[in-house]
């Protein structure tokens, strides 16, 4: 599955800008996907086979984020950052009965038609 999202241009001042995605499983407490460190021009992350369970809620975060390294000088190090956050809550729904009778039917359906065809 691809989850497409706007890309962000970085601030012409910036030393450095960047994205980050993740999808927080909040049924079981978990990270679900993560995506850390792209460049802020991608527009797409693609999430491998099995990230969602049915019934399952989620919570995702887009982040893009600018920053300076070491804007004042000195010593220690200090690093300024700024981001733009877009947040979302989501479930990924449970098939109805009616779903399943309808998907048994059909591959029931099509099993009998096969089975009527190698007899023929």
């Amino acid at each position: 599955m691809t989850i497409s999202f706007g890309s962000q241009s970085t601030n012409p001042a910036a030393d450095f800008g960047q994205g980050f995605f993740t999808i927080y499983d909040l049924t079981t407490g978990t990270v679900a996907a993560n995506f850390a460190g792209f460049p802020a021009s991608q527009t797409s992350v693609n999430l491998p086979a099995g990230t969602f369970v049915s019934g399952n809620q989620y919570y995702d975060e887009l982040i893009f984020d600018d920053g300076f390294n070491n804007p004042l000088g000195g010593s220690p190090p200090a690093y300024a950052r700024w981001d733009l956050r877009t947040l979302s809550l989501f479930s990924v729904p449970v098939p109805e009965p009616t779903s399943w009778a309808l998907m048994l039917t059909g591959i029931g359906a099509a099993g009998w038609l096969r089975r009527r065809r190698i007899s023929a």
